[in-house]
């Protein structure tokens, strides 16, 4: 649903399909779902829907002027991959962004190219590149972030470029994905801890000054992120975790879960286990590397945050700052170590990490069969009796741009009259019943066919009915 939800975000005229008035009780061919999720050479220089239609979601439209420019090569077709292709050029940069922090922090060029790849091969960096949604951009953006403090933490005089770099990457991060605050806030109060210590107090308020000027452009750009930060349901809901220590407490274990699992493939708790034993026993002092520090404090904060702020438990909120786990984990493994044995077990270990199998939730293997069985005979005809309390017939729309011939209806239209009347001279029809209704009950309205079971999907049952 998300991914089809950012097709239409970029170019359709409304937030959801669902909400046109034709929407029900009509036969609609495929080009009627089609124009969802696609561009046409009518709309191809048309960027309003881009801007209106977030400003009516929960999100900021910089990912989504991107994905509408990518959508432009794709005019008239739908393709998966206008997304994908997006995300790997993203992730090229990124990897760009990989090696130059993990340059700074091992001062070597052969480990930074190694870590590059390891970032690159872990299951949620291939997880994030198939999902097309923002957070492949608002990884880049908070590398970036990351990297352009490094380069700043030990100015004594910070100048107007320096602020300008600085301010650069928090716009297009503000613009992105109202997460990204979440790992900045880690930095600010880290710098200004420093400065504090230092007594640079000059650098302290030019850098706050900068941090609330990009804040104040993005604000000027896109002004309704006020209201979907601190008045949309989202926002509400996420404030609305903070007051109780047991769902605190809860949540970071869900989440721990999810990035020893998703992240590091089962093993990140026997690697945490073994560095903190090394550390008591070396006394290994990690947060004197500067560079480790600067990308410590904000990932543990936005991680700290951002499991009491997330809506649902998903791997989906600790992408943006996967790969700096990874990369910190790495440097506090390989510190347990030194000289060529440290390159060598750590280059094991974490290879053994990439060959663990681990299931990529966004290649939705688990559905493939369904599109090839509906691509093997889209002339059948689907009746979709939908709940409109279970609002997912996005997960399906790629299916009914497949379809020839369909028709949507309320539960309470689908009456035995009603079908009959629907299915007549059909030999076979789909019949999708979304979730929250007495399936068994609406199926005995069904006389005359063969009723065959033939998918479960994410909010649906799917049944071929054969004469």
């Amino acid at each position: 649903m998300d991914e089809a939800y950012s097709y239409g975000l970029t170019n359709y005229e409304r937030l959801n399909i669902s909400d046109n008035e034709d929407f029900f009780n009509t036969w609609h061919d495929k080009s009627y779902y089609l124009d969802y999720l696609t561009v046409d050479k009518e709309e191809a220089n048309d960027f309003t829907a881009v801007y209106e239609n977030q400003k009516n979601d929960v999100h900021p439209p910089f990912y989504y002027l991107l994905l509408r420019i990518a959508m432009n090569f794709s005019i008239d077709y739908f393709s998966k991959w206008t997304g994908i292709i997006l995300n790997i050029i993203i992730f090229c940069m990124s990897s760009i962004f990989v090696y130059l922090i993990a340059n700074k922090l091992f001062k070597n060029s052969y480990i930074a190219l190694f870590i590059c790849l390891i970032t690159g091969l872990t299951n949620i960096a291939l997880e994030s590149t198939l999902y097309i949604r923002m957070y492949e951009l608002v990884t880049l953006i908070i590398l970036i972030t990351a990297y352009v403090h490094i380069l700043k933490y030990d100015k004594t005089d910070l100048k107007i470029t320096d602020l300008i770099a600085l301010a650069i990457p928090v716009c297009f991060g503000f613009l992105t994905h109202y997460y990204y605050l979440l790992f900045l806030a880690g930095l600010y109060i880290l710098f200004m801890y420093h400065y504090g210590k230092e007594k640079n107090y000059k650098n302290m308020i030019k850098y706050t000054i900068c941090m609330l000027l990009a804040g104040g452009i993005g604000l000027l750009i896109f002004p309704y992120a006020i209201s979907h930060i601190f008045f949309g349901y989202r926002g509400q809901g996420a404030m609305s975790n903070f007051f109780s220590v047991e769902t605190f407490i809860i949540n970071i274990a869900e989440y721990l879960n999810i990035i020893n699992t998703q992240v590091f493939s089962y093993i990140g708790i026997f690697i945490v286990a073994f560095i903190i034993y090394k550390k008591t026993k070396q006394n290994i002092k990690l947060t004197e590397n500067k560079t480790f520090l600067i990308m410590l404090v904000p990932t543990v904060i936005y991680f700290l945050l951002a499991a009491q702020a997330s809506p649902y438990k998903d791997i989906r909120y600790i992408i943006p700052i996967s790969t700096i786990l990874v990369i910190l984990m790495i440097y506090a493994f390989y510190q347990c170590f030194k000289g060529k044995k440290a390159i060598i077990i750590t280059v094991c270990i974490f290879v053994i990490m990439l060959c663990i199998p681990n299931k990529i939730d966004y290649a939705y293997r688990d559905y493939a069969d369904i599109v090839t069985k509906i691509d093997e005979n889209t002339s059948i005809p689907a009746v979709y009796i939908f709940n409109a309390s279970q609002n997912r017939f996005l997960d399906d729309i790629y299916l009914f741009s497949k379809i020839e011939k369909s028709y949507i209806i309320k539960p309470e239209d689908a009456s035995q009259e009603k079908l009959t009347e629907l299915f007549a001279g059909e030999e076979n029809i789909y019949l999708f019943l979304n979730e929250g209704m007495d399936n068994d009950e609406i199926l005995g309205r069904i006389k005359g066919y063969r009723i065959e079971h033939i998918k479960r999907m994410n909010a649906c049952d799917i049944y071929l009915l054969s004469q």
